[in-house]
């Protein structure tokens, strides 16, 4: 009978829990997105991305490395601002 009651009352503290951490997180979730989405660098696809927009333009003919660097500065000084 022990086994039961310790059974429900993990279920139960597991679950309140988790209400606690959704409660938490649906209370500004556009604020959080804007401060996580500002702080986090820039991805590898936005990088490969923006380095093929620069191919495309001819900048720096037959140089993928160039491109690829000034990408990342591009977007990295964007995330900053």
């Amino acid at each position: 009978m022990s086994k039961k009651t310790i059974k429900k009352t993990e279920t139960t503290k597991a679950s309140s829990r988790a209400k606690r951490i959704r409660t938490a997180e649906a209370a500004e979730p556009e604020v959080a997105r804007e401060i996580l989405s500002a702080a986090a660098p820039p991805s590898l696809e936005q990088i490969r991305d923006r380095a093929y927009q620069i191919f495309r333009t001819g900048v720096n003919p037959s140089d993928p490395a160039a491109d690829w660097f000034q990408a990342e500065r591009e977007l990295k000084s964007d995330a900053r601002v």
